[in-house]
């Protein structure tokens, strides 16, 4: 018997920029979740040494800066200002983004729900492969056709 072939296709041209706010009080993905640890991290940094970590207001050069001085100094570029010209680089309503492609977002989507939704997508994925590995010996799950046979729904959550 042959071994049997299975492969998933993507398309990763299509991207976009999400953007999300921190809060301490979120509630967060993993990565998200990081973003809130370098917050509470930076925090501890300043309460502990008075020292935060900044971006210049001339150049966008990373500094770490004495708060306690009223007038900072930019290492790179030289320039001087008061303190909010140096913004914190991590702070409790911070916004991060991320590059991602449409169909990464689409599978967020797709493979997310209630732990029962999760089951019946995922059982109906394998399904699916089972049935085309039983008939060609391969197998090949394109998202591109999942987006196709869910994008009603997907268009009409998302508007929520």
């Amino acid at each position: 018997m042959p071994p049997h072939k299975f492969s998933i296709t993507m398309n990763t041209q299509r991207k976009k920029t999400i953007y999300k706010e921190i809060h301490l009080d979120n509630k967060l993905t993993q990565g998200e979740a990081l973003a809130k640890q370098q917050i509470h991290n930076a925090d501890h940094i300043l309460d502990q040494t008075g020292l935060d970590i900044v971006t210049c207001g001339s150049c966008g050069c990373v500094n770490i800066v004495d708060v306690a001085k009223e007038v900072q100094e930019c290492y790179s570029c030289g320039y001087t200002d008061d303190t909010s010209s140096f913004p914190s680089i991590f702070f409790n309503g911070m916004t991060i983004s991320r590059e991602v492609t449409l169909e990464e977002e689409f599978l967020t989507w797709y493979l997310g729900g209630s732990d029962q939704e999760q089951y019946d997508t995922i059982s109906s994925i394998g399904r699916r492969v089972v049935e085309q590995l039983q008939e060609s010996g391969s197998a090949v799950l394109n998202v591109a056709d999942l987006m196709n046979e869910s994008l009603d729904v997907y268009l009409e959550e998302r508007k929520r």
